[in-house]
């Protein structure tokens, strides 16, 4: 029975419970030890096994249970629930005790063991085989079947690629499955799409060349056939409608003009140009960077000509670009603007543009310190009227342009004038009487001191024209300083004309008259001397004489008079030669003149005065000279205005006021100030002071004690405003906006007290100016032009430049959104695998601006990306990249404004059929101007 049970008969334990290990290990090892008591027994109780019953089995058997086996058998037996009654030691000693083994042995039969409960059989999912790669497509090349693992797979740029995923378990849902995509470069977007019930569709859009690892993920766990690897080789396919004309610029005539042609997005193929205007055409040379073609070419005559692109033999488009050459040197400027101009006076010159082609006249009129108004108009014969006004003298630039390139002379350098700015000195011209008639001798030498100095890069010149009609020039001498010396000698007698003239026009006054008289040699009436009785004494009826000699006085003659105080009657007597003997009988001598009266007796003489003079001179009495301080000229800005703690001067002129000095003080409220006079001959003077106190004063002046015309005058001390200490400050100084009002902030201080004045001038008009006092020492300059270009800002205070003055201002045309064209891929509906987030907004035209782009989709708000194509490029690439299906609305602002078509509305989904649906609901209405258009899209030509 125990070997049975050894030989693990079919009701053993074993058999009962197969999925118990101690069956198999434990149990089986309790057998053994009873199987080894029972050989050793029936072998006639000895301690040693024979031979024959111990096989080569049963010893190796033994030996592993006596020495192993043995402790495992009880610690089974005891696991069946059976109490063990005897040690592993003492089971496998020879010496052991029968019975007890036998009654161990025995309670084998009817265990009383616990069967334990089956474990639960936990299933394993392996959800990466529960989806598979079943295709991989490429664009334009169709389906590679049959992907069981990874692949390695040619791809093409800007071609999609598909992968076509299979589920095999309905336990899988669209949420489970994930992907991932490992770009060369920038990161590319993968996109998951449900195509059937249990198909799925992975795709993207290798942008640039290099290898992309596509693996995708079924609860993270990587599924069938991936990762599948794309190696994207360049675009082979040409696309010549995807070229794009970066730039159409114009040129001149012997002109290197170039544009550019970019291929980047056409595929394979090799460009051709052709420019020609009728049977002439035009050497091309192309440079080659990065897909971008750079046209170079020149061209000898002006006219439009006709641009031929194609890409691979094939035009890219049905309308052939044009480009205008222009030629500069035709254009023609003639007149005395160009030449010679006055202040305050419009200067004329006229520029005919035959021959140079279509063109835009520009015309700068630049002073010294200023920019003269400018007006341009266009005449019907073709030719422009240019004219300008000067605001200040100088030499002038100015700078005729045709399409911003100078014509034949620009830039022109017109010297203006004013004549009336040419100043005598002295105030008049020497020798000038009370009623303005210049007074000279015959062959005496007349002599005039002009200054020129603030009238102008003129040339001065004279002319005198005498009485017999003789037209005699005046020579003139002229110094650094734009004095200017008048010499010529009055050669007859009578009345002349004096013509001075300045850059060909007359001075203030001329013409001057001038009156000469025959020249009298000096005399002296203070040596005529009287001598004789009849001078002293006289007596009734009696014959007085006295004698008056003149020899010594020069020529002249002589008259007297006498004068009865009674009823008597005075008898004058008048001779030509120098002496007169007086009696009632002229008596003639040499030299002197005798004078003899008598009286009648009936006549009482009471008294009588007598009285001689000499070539027009009173010999006896001599009574003063005639003085007339109105006469007195005081002229200077000293005389009105000074400032503290420097020297201040004017000039007091008496040359017409008679014989005297001047007098003069001048008297504050807090003090009074010394002036110092300095001759300066022929009764002129300088007046100097210096005063301390600022304030105001009162100039008291007289001449030879008579008070002058006009005193006291009032003089105003104050210090000098620091226009260099006045600083401008504002967004204005960078650019300004053509029909907007810019602000200006002028700070004055710490520039003491004055006056500011500005005026801001553009190309052909004034811009408006307006000063408003912010009253804590700054100002408001508001500035509002009407024209782009080029300004100049003038800001004065105190009548000089402030820091920075003259200000050259950028004045930027005025916004037009109506002038922003966009166009592009992004603004077409179209399919979400396949969606380019790409357009293009080109603002040239449209004036200074800020373009504002704003999406909006199912998830809200997205990033834009903007990216000028060139600083110099008004065209600004918009990328967007929409991450689901839905309506995206797309705004584009120029200055807070919509731009034409905004806002766009883009509609994405998910199948061809959707699309069609859509762009058949909802048109899209993408244009740009002189472009072609082709499904929706605008080539940018």
């Amino acid at each position: 029975m125990y070997r049975q049970g050894y030989s693990e008969p079919k009701d053993s334990l074993a058999d009962k419970y197969p999925e118990d290990d101690y069956f198999k290990e434990g149990g089986g090892v309790a057998f053994t030890s009873y199987n080894h008591y029972n050989n050793h027994k029936s072998n006639g109780g000895s301690t040693t096994p024979s031979k024959s019953v111990y096989t080569s089995h049963h010893i190796r058997k033994t030996k592993t249970t006596s020495s192993s086996y043995t402790p495992n058998g009880i610690e089974a037996g005891s696991r069946l629930g059976i109490k063990p009654n005897i040690t592993a030691e003492q089971l496998a000693d020879p010496d052991v005790d029968d019975l007890q083994v036998m009654a161990y042995a025995a309670s084998f039969q009817h265990p009383k063991m616990k069967i334990k409960e089956p474990p639960k059989v936990i299933e394993v999912i392996r959800w990466g085989e529960l989806v598979k790669v079943t295709a991989v497509t490429l664009e334009n090349q169709g389906d590679i079947e049959g992907t069981y693992g990874p692949m390695n797979i040619d791809g093409v740029v800007n071609q999609k690629v598909s992968l076509g995923l299979m589920v095999l378990d309905n336990r899988v849902a669209s949420a489970d499955i994930t992907a991932e995509l490992d770009s060369p470069g920038k990161p590319t977007q993968i996109n998951l799409r449900k195509v059937s019930g249990n198909q799925i569709e992975a795709s993207f859009m290798p942008t640039e060349e290099g290898t992309y690892k596509v693996s995708v993920f079924c609860k993270g766990e990587v599924i069938t056939g991936c990762p599948v690897r794309v190696t994207a080789a360049p675009d082979n396919a040409s696309m010549p409608q995807s070229v794009r004309v970066v730039s159409v610029p114009s040129a001149a005539v012997d002109e290197d003009l170039q544009f550019q042609v970019d291929v980047s997005e056409a595929g394979k193929g090799d460009i051709d140009v052709e420019i020609t205007k009728g049977r002439v055409q035009l050497p091309v040379r192309f440079t080659h960077d990065k897909g971008v073609y750079t046209i170079h070419t020149k061209a000898k005559e002006a006219g439009t000509y006709v641009v031929h692109i194609r890409w691979d033999g094939e035009p890219i488009t049905d309308d052939p670009m044009k480009i205008d050459i222009f030629d500069p040197s035709k254009c023609r400027a003639t007149g005395d603007g160009l030449a010679d101009a006055k202040e305050d006076v419009t200067a004329l010159f006229l520029v005919d543009p035959k021959g140079a082609g279509k063109g835009e006249l520009n015309v700068m009129v630049e002073g010294p310190n200023s920019i003269a108004k400018c007006n341009i108009d266009h005449n019907s014969n073709g030719t422009y009227a240019v004219t300008y006004t000067p605001v200040e003298v100088g030499l002038y630039t100015v700078k005729v342009t045709w399409n911003d390139r100078h014509i034949t002379g620009s830039p022109f350098h017109p010297r203006v004038t004013d004549s009336r700015k040419v100043r005598i000195l002295g105030g008049v011209p020497p020798g000038t009487d009370i009623d303005g008639i210049i007074r000279s001798d015959v062959g005496k030498a007349y002599s005039l001191e002009t200054s020129t100095a603030e009238a102008g890069p003129g040339k001065l010149t004279a002319m005198v024209k005498t009485p017999s009609g003789k037209r005699q020039a005046v020579p003139i001498e002229t110094q650094a300083d734009g004095t200017a010396t008048l010499n010529f000698i009055v050669k007859e007698e009578g009345e002349h004309e004096l013509h001075i003239f300045f850059a060909e026009s007359p001075i203030k006054g001329s013409p001057f008259r001038l009156i000469a008289k025959p020249r009298v040699l000096p005399v002296d009436h203070n040596k005529v001397t009287i001598m004789g009785e009849g001078a002293r004494l006289a007596k009734v009826y009696r014959q007085s004489e006295f004698t008056v000699d003149g020899s010594l006085a020069g020529p002249g003659r002589e008259t007297d008079s006498y004068h009865y105080s009674s009823s008597t009657y005075p008898e004058s007597y008048d001779y030509s030669s120098s002496t007169y003997p007086r009696t009632a009988v002229s008596k003639h001598h040499s030299s002197k003149h005798h004078h003899s009266s008598s009286s009648s007796s009936s006549q009482k003489v009471s008294k009588a005065n007598a009285s001689s003079t000499y070539s027009g001179s009173k010999t006896l009495p001599n009574p003063k000279t005639h003085i007339d301080a109105s006469k007195v000229l005081v002229f200077g800005r000293a005389a009105r205005s000074a400032e503290p703690h420097k020297k201040n001067e004017f000039t007091i002129d008496g040359m017409y006021a008679g014989p005297g000095t001047p007098g003069v003080r001048m008297s504050g409220i807090k003090t009074d100030i010394e002036i110092q006079l300095i001759p300066q001959g022929n009764n002129v003077y300088k007046a100097v002071y210096v005063p301390e106190l600022p304030g105001a004063y009162l100039l008291h002046l007289t001449w030879s004690d008579r008070q002058v015309q006009g005193s006291p005058f009032k003089v105003t001390v104050a210090a000098r405003p620091n226009a260099d200490k006045v600083t401008a400050s504002g967004n204005a100084l960078k650019m300004l906006v053509a029909h907007q009002t810019s602000r200006l902030i002028i700070d004055s201080r710490e520039a003491g007290s004055g006056e500011l004045t500005a005026r801001c001038m553009g190309p052909t008009k004034m811009a408006e100016v307006h000063i408003g006092d912010n009253r804590d020492g700054t100002y408001s300059l508001l500035i509002g032009p009407a024209e782009a270009g080029k300004h100049v800002l003038e800001v004065k205070y105190g009548g000089e430049h402030i820091q920075g003055s003259p200000f050259h201002l950028r004045v930027a045309s005025a916004p037009d959104p109506k002038q922003v064209r966009c166009f592009g891929p992004g603004l077409e509906h179209g399919i979400l695998a396949t969606f380019n987030g790409r357009f293009i907004c080109e603002t040239r035209g449209a004036g200074a601006g800020q373009l504002k782009v704003r999406i909006h989709g199912p998830k809200g708000a997205f990033k834009v990306q903007m990216k000028r194509n060139d600083n110099k490029d008004r065209t600004i690439d918009v990328r967007y990249n929409p991450v689901e299906n839905g309506d995206y609305t797309i705004q584009v602002k120029w200055s807070d404004q919509h731009v034409t078509g905004s806002p766009f509305l883009v509609k994405i989904v998910d199948t061809q059929e959707d699309l069609k649906q859509v762009q058949k609901d909802f048109p899209t209405h993408t244009y740009r101007q002189n472009g072609h258009v082709e499904n929706g899209w605008v080539e940018d030509i």
